[in-house]
């Protein structure tokens, strides 16, 4: 099983600084529209929505995908892979370091068929997602600056 965790700080890059509410916003857009943030996902459809949450399939390298989306408010948003050939669980979450800084944590716990746990190939896998998952969040918070340089009086 891989097993990655890994934190962003939000406000270590350029002006405007985010809030949390900033960060919530974006991640629960590209938790709608993951082919905007994700540049190997080559297509994504809502299938369902529900009080907190949603089911979308989406195109990831060439593989159908499946995913049970479930929303906690400004805090995590928690994705359950049902489809592919690679299955668990990812969560996004927004949270603070001990200092106070805002951070995006993410934590992926995944099986991939074929795959043995363990094996060099899990773990190339493993560091892939993490390169994969950090350049996503850092695409996320670029986009959600630049939304917000957008609006009036914001510097």
């Amino acid at each position: 099983m891989i097993d990655v965790r890994h934190s962003i700080p939000v406000n270590d890059g350029p002006a405007p600084t985010l809030s949390a509410g900033d960060v919530w916003r974006e991640l629960e857009r590209k938790a709608h529209h993951p082919d905007r943030y994700v540049r190997r996902i080559t297509e994504c459809r809502v299938t369902e929505r529900f009080d907190g949450g949603l089911v979308r399939d989406f195109v990831l390298e060439g593989e159908p995908v499946r995913e049970l989306v479930t929303f906690y408010p400004q805090q995590r948003i928690h994705f359950v892979r049902t489809l592919g050939r690679t299955r668990g669980t990812i969560d996004n979450e927004i949270t603070t370091t001990g200092a106070g800084a805002l951070v995006v944590a993410f934590h992926a716990r995944l099986v991939i068929d074929g795959t043995a746990p363990g094996s060099t190939a899990e773990r190339q896998r493993a560091e892939r997602l993490k390169a994969n998952y950090t350049e996503t969040i850092l695409a996320t918070l670029a986009t959600a600056r630049s939304r917000l340089s957008a609006q009036p009086g914001t510097t």
